[in-house]
């Protein structure tokens, strides 16, 4: 996947439902993670930052690993109407003990 691709698809919603996205990268460069570019950028001196979003409730969205937007906190009502903006509020899951329990039961 080209970076230009990634920048579309891999990014956060924060707490107040706005996408968090990479920009302003170098092209030249193939960034292993997205996601963790931008957590860096946004708290520089957690070790790590990627943890320190997930404890403040943004959802990842465009995992690598799980494939569907997750966090591990309930998601404030702002992320709620952004994810079916997205169409993602379908897709998305929580995270408890390591386990991925899907929020929307149909």
């Amino acid at each position: 996947m080209t970076n230009k691709e990634k920048e579309k698809t891999h990014f956060w919603i924060n707490t107040y439902g706005e996408c968090v996205y990479f920009s302003n990268y170098d092209s030249e460069i193939g960034y292993p993670s997205f996601h963790y570019e931008i957590a860096c950028r946004e708290f520089p001196n957690e070790k790590d930052p990627e943890d320190k979003l997930m404890d403040l409730g943004w959802i990842k969205v465009g995992s690598v690993v799980y494939h569907v937007p997750y966090s591990i906190k309930e998601p404030t009502q702002a992320q709620i109407d952004t994810l079916f903006d997205l169409k993602l509020l379908n897709d998305f899951h929580l995270k408890f003990n390591g386990r991925l329990e899907k929020y929307m039961k149909n």
